[in-house]
């Protein structure tokens, strides 16, 4: 059966090349019609070369690097908030590293007036005017807060009548804007990198919500999490167009990818950072898809994306190599929403064209620091007696309670500055007061935390010495607590959270002898926890031990980037009158200092 099968099969292709005219001769991929003419070759890579055709071509420089910069969440509204203040980050972070390529990494716009052609035009021209007139090839994303009333449908082509925007889109994908666009050789037409663009969506369809979290929607115990996914027809065209590619280029096309909303892996990364090349903060929960798409799978078993990232959780900008792929967050410049100025900036890429699977990224900080894999990861632990005494510039932060910076904590009656000639031994020192009594403990609550400027391990160090003075303006405090802020951490590791009598020392000053106080069974001192501190003055010594965050406490790898202290006034009299804190050190033992 099957040699007749063959035998018939040979016939019907004899009689097609008869009926034809073509000649069969090995090697030849052309035919011939019926007047001897030869069509055109036909271009197996035709619909590739479609797929990567871009109005602006890239290339790697004459010193074959080719730099990316990463901006994301800047959330405009169509109208003029913020837009001052963000085209000077733009401008600075422009100028300072000179990119070859911006990405916008969705949340470019967020629910607002921002509902039309014009308002869309309008706001963009305005936030990328640098950026054109500089020349500066640029694409972007889609986040989950670009659905604003107006499909990104209708939106793409607005993005794109700008001189310089190369965003494309593959029309028959789920989503708007996946697409890839490739880096040429300096001097050559051959692709040498790929930077990849896809859609993350926005938010769960009701339906796909009671078809798959019927319930609840969560993954490592992060619940709420209904943010859509990177669906089956995005992943097959990535996984087909990385094949086709690499044939074409004869090589391995390594490339960066962009999306907004970050994977299941991200978290999973961060969770396994140490022992692993890492850089930059969490400050705040991965808020990736409880439906995990398979990407990071298909990444690995493709070999060709060396880094991605994401927008979407403002207050996060670190990035982890995770088994080979560098997964990140770009941070955010000051976004209309919330932001962090530890985190404020844009994520930076360096390729180098000899060595494309060796994808270099930091973090552009708008403070001008550069955090490289190295800087943050610092192998020295913090010597006994590292100290902050205010003589530097310091970064300080106020909050009513539990972090809370909204109006209704009345954050505007908190003040912390630094003030000089009021510390230990008329040296700097930092001030704090309420302006106005609440009648409410909540209402007078005042939470200060502060950044170090240089961060470190803990390593031996046993103790947080700060010296306090509450005698000038005659303060009581009916509760407070001290406490430390940790890499990874917004929330601050504090006795507060110790819920137990814990033990604190302190020595008056011009007195050499330490005595024994004790926080109360929620953590706090004061006049309402059997420790009042009336008109104290003096050095103050809280164990680290005690400082304890989710049940967690520390230990001697955790990096310390800054201190905390939290406090309420015993009764309205104290009202505008300040404390003053000084030269918080980290000590082994602090009967020797």
């Amino acid at each position: 059966m099957k040699l007749l099968k063959k035998m018939l099969a040979g016939c019907l292709c004899l009689a097609m090349l008869c009926l034809f005219g073509c000649e069969l001769i090995p090697g030849q991929t052309t035919t011939t019609d019926n007047q001897g003419n030869n069509p055109p070759e036909v271009d197996e890579f035709a619909e590739l070369k479609e797929t990567l055709e871009t109005k602006i071509d890239l290339h790697f420089n004459e010193d074959g690097k080719f730099k990316v910069l990463v901006m994301s969440d800047l959330h405009l509204h169509g109208n003029d908030t913020g837009i001052s203040q963000m085209k000077e980050d733009i401008k600075l972070l422009v100028d300072r590293e000179n990119p070859d390529l911006i990405i916008l990494d969705g949340d470019n716009f967020a629910n607002g007036s921002a509902n039309s052609p014009a308002a869309i035009r309008e706001s963009l021209s305005k936030v990328m005017a640098y950026v054109e007139e500089k020349q500066i090839p640029w694409m972007h994303v889609y986040g989950n807060h670009d659905d604003i009333g107006m499909p990104n449908e209708d939106q793409h082509p607005v993005y794109q009548e700008f001189e310089y925007c190369i965003s494309k889109d593959v029309e028959e994908l789920y989503g708007v804007g996946n697409y890839v666009i490739p880096v040429y050789g300096h001097d050559s037409d051959k692709v040498k990198f790929a930077i990849w663009a896809l859609d993350s969506g926005a938010h769960l369809s009701k339906a796909d919500q009671d078809k798959y979290f019927p319930s609840k929607s969560e993954f490592n115990g992060h619940t709420g999490v209904q943010y859509d996914w990177i669906r089956g027809d995005q992943l097959s065209w990535y996984i087909e167009t990385s094949q086709q590619l690499e044939e074409y280029a004869g090589e391995k096309v390594y490339g960066l990818m962009a999306f907004h909303i970050p994977l299941q892996e991200t978290y999973t990364a961060w969770t396994n950072r140490e022992t692993m090349k890492h850089s930059g903060l969490k400050l705040e929960d991965v808020y990736a898809s409880a439906m995990n798409s398979g990407l990071y799978s298909a990444m690995l078993w493709r070999g060709d994306i060396k880094a991605v990232v994401n927008g979407h959780d403002h207050i996060n900008n670190f990035a982890v190599d995770y088994g080979g792929i560098i997964l990140s967050y770009a941070g955010t410049i000051r976004s209309n929403l919330y932001h962090d100025e530890r985190t404020d900036g844009a994520r930076v890429f360096v390729i180098n064209e000899e060595k494309p699977d060796v994808v270099r990224t930091y973090f552009s900080y708008l403070d001008g620091r550069i955090e490289e894999w190295d800087d943050y990861r610092l192998a020295d632990d913090f010597a006994d007696g590292t100290t902050h005494d205010f003589e530097s510039e310091t970064s300080i932060r106020v909050s009513g309670y539990e972090n809370d910076t909204s109006s209704s904590a009345k954050i505007d009656e908190i003040f912390a500055q630094v003030k000089p000639g009021v510390g230990l031994n008329g040296s700097n020192a930092l001030a704090v007061k309420r302006s106005v009594w609440n009648k409410s403990n909540m209402g007078n609550n005042m939470e200060i935390r502060f950044d170090m400027g240089t961060y470190g391990a803990i390593g031996d160090n046993q103790y947080l010495m700060v010296w306090m003075d509450l005698s000038t303006n005659n303060i009581d405090l009916r509760k407070a607590c001290m406490g430390l802020l940790v890499e990874g951490h917004d929330t601050p590791y504090k006795t507060d959270n110790n819920e137990s009598s814990t033990p604190f020392y302190y020595k008056a000053d011009g007195s050499d002898a330490w005595i024994s106080l004790s926080h109360s069974d929620d953590g706090c001192f004061g006049a309402t926890q059997g420790s009042s501190v009336a008109g104290y003055k003096g050095w103050f010594a809280f164990p680290l031990s005690d400082m304890i965050k989710n049940g967690e406490a520390l230990n001697s790898e955790s990096v310390v980037t800054g201190f905390f202290f939290y406090g309420s006034y015993a009764n309205e009299e104290m009202a505008d009158k300040e404390i003053y804190l000084d030269n918080f050190t980290l000590v082994s033992d602090y009967t020797q200092h």
